[in-house]
């Protein structure tokens, strides 16, 4: 008697997931109609669902416009910095003074070069140092105008970071969801087939080779997915969706 072979689909990335259920959908097409149920029709259709969920997660872009925001906040640190260095040498002591009181707040927190929010971070805090030096130490300089800008850019940093942890939480949870259910719906197909397979071994014979075809496929592409006494097919988290970071509250 031909059977369904396991697979551990709980090892499988959310897109591999999509793709490998999506292939036993179309083995489907080896059945014909009267021999479907609504088994098959729910996997289909909680594979429709999983995969629109995972189309519309936008937590990547979000996470780039995030990144581009810490960028400009670089760039205004570096700008001030060189501005700073330069008059550091005027003639005008007063100028000069205010340089240097700038320079050294921005030279107290080193290089700025580690992760986006490592970065944005250390650069609100030169935000909060250098408004304390008081509008007239930044006037001297010229630089008002821009620490009132990086100023405005640290805030829209936390609101931008704040909101994508947020919405990084509710689509893990979507994502969860509807995975788990397709992994249900496949696990349900997979043992009424076996099942019925003992008593009509002939009906579902051709999508049982179809469907052991794309496992063998699958599990030769993804050799960490196929452990011997596992059986569990439900995930209780996406495998490739990074957890959300703490939100910031003040930085």
């Amino acid at each position: 008697m031909s059977k369904i072979n396991f697979l551990n689909s709980a090892r499988l990335s959310n897109r591999e997931t999509v793709a490998f259920l999506s292939q036993v959908i179309e083995s489907s097409k080896m059945v014909d109609s009267e021999s479907k149920n609504e088994l098959f029709a729910n996997l289909e259709q909680d594979i429709k669902a999983f995969s629109a969920t995972l189309q519309n997660d936008s937590t990547v872009e979000r996470t780039k416009v995030i990144v581009e925001t810490v960028t400009k906040m670089k760039k205004y640190v570096d700008s001030i910095n060189l501005v700073s260095k330069g008059f550091m040498s005027s003639i005008d002591a007063g100028r000069s003074a205010a340089a240097s009181k700038i320079h050294t707040v921005i030279a107290k927190y080193g290089v700025i070069n580690a992760s986006y929010v490592d970065n944005a971070v250390k650069i609100n805090h030169i935000v909060d140092d250098l408004l304390k030096l008081g509008k007239s130490v930044l006037q001297a300089i010229l630089v008002d105008d821009i620490v009132d800008a990086l100023a405005n850019t640290g805030v829209e940093f936390v609101t931008l970071y704040n909101e994508r942890n947020q919405y990084s939480v509710s689509i893990l949870g979507s994502i969860a969801k509807t995975r788990n259910q397709a992994t249900e719906s496949y696990k349900n197909l997979v043992t009424y087939i076996n099942g019925v397979s003992i008593l009509e071994p002939e009906k579902y014979v051709s999508f049982i080779d179809e469907v052991n075809g794309v496992i063998a496929k699958f599990a030769m592409l993804y050799p960490h997915i196929k452990k011997e006494g596992e059986n569990s097919e439900t995930v209780s988290q996406p495998v490739d969706t990074a957890e959300p970071e703490t939100n910031i509250e003040n930085c």
